[in-house]
């Protein structure tokens, strides 16, 4: 995530723990919507379709920064060998 203070642009750094909290969280929250949703409700059909769009779009970022992080790894072992 990127911040800008005072014109300088910085980086804010979240704790993996917290985004994988957050991430469970949306999981809970996905799994009580799709369960116990009122099915001639339109407005909790969107919120839950929201909900799911939204976790398929952070498993995409999450499988994306793996394959970064296994990709340095990678590299690296092979700089070793």
């Amino acid at each position: 995530m990127v911040d800008m203070k005072g014109g300088n642009l910085g980086t804010v750094v979240m704790n993996e723990k917290v985004i994988h909290l957050i991430y469970k969280f949306f999981w809970i929250i996905t799994i009580l919507l799709v369960f116990f949703h009122d099915r001639q409700d339109t407005f909790q059909k969107v919120i839950a379709i929201f909900f799911l769009i939204l976790m398929t779009v952070l498993l995409c970022f999450r499988v994306l920064e793996s394959k970064k992080s296994w990709k340095k790894y990678l590299d690296n072992e092979d700089d070793l060998s």
